[in-house]
């Protein structure tokens, strides 16, 4: 990826809503068991995914997203759910998203 990332992770996060938005296009890198011919390998291509989520991380390598939380009875972040492990360097662009 290009372009550096410039996202605010909190360091005591009260809701959701204290993690940034964001939308991020990446490459999936694919795999096929099955017999191919020549040609059908030439053909086989990453697929281009598209993901939203709050970050919860990132580091040179990869971030983090994540889409869902529970909550501890005090009303404080429990648990993270839906989770999406992207590796940067398959990521094609980003965007903030407002909320």
């Amino acid at each position: 990826m290009k372009r550096k990332l410039s996202i605010k992770i909190p360091k005591n996060p009260k809701s959701m809503e204290d993690y940034e938005l964001i939308f991020v296009a990446w490459n999936d890198p694919q795999s096929d068991s099955s017999w191919l011919s020549y040609k059908q390998v030439e053909k086989l291509e990453m697929a281009v995914c598209h993901s939203h989520g709050r970050v919860f991380s990132y580091d040179k390598d990869t971030i983090k997203l994540f889409n869902d939380v529970n909550f501890n009875t005090d009303g404080s972040i429990c648990d993270y759910g839906n989770i999406t492990i992207i590796p940067r360097k398959l990521i094609l662009s980003f965007r903030k998203i407002r909320d």
